[in-house]
């Protein structure tokens, strides 16, 4: 769990995250989404191994496990830059890079963001 929110930390999951972390497996099975092996073997993956279902429907009772990453950056309290944080984590994490524990400069990446579109 990667929350920009300096307010907000958390030792255990909101029931909400909870939900998403029960359902999120029986989703990616009934999408069909595991079965995309061009990129990642998911089953190879030890987060992914006990996800994968037994057939189309059927629940799977392995939620994902939910871990709060500490130390990385947060965004201004007050601030409406939430999307800027969500698009900046997912690059550095496609990348492969650790998330900085300092400040996400929120225009630099909005004006990035908007020249890239």
């Amino acid at each position: 769990m990667y929350d920009s929110m300096l307010s907000s930390h958390h030792r255990e999951p909101s029931h909400e995250i909870h939900k998403l972390s029960v359902m999120l497996p029986t989703y990616l099975n009934d999408s069909k989404f595991l079965e995309n092996t061009q990129r990642t073997v998911w089953s190879s993956l030890e987060a992914y191994a006990d996800k994968m279902s037994q057939g189309v429907g059927a629940l799977n009772q392995n939620p994902f496990d939910v871990e709060y990453v500490e130390d990385i950056a947060q965004q201004i309290s007050g601030s409406l830059d939430c999307e800027v944080f969500v698009a900046a984590y997912a690059e550095f994490l496609s990348d492969q890079m650790q998330i900085s524990s300092s400040n996400v400069d929120a225009e630099y990446f909005r004006k990035r963001y908007a020249t890239l579109l």
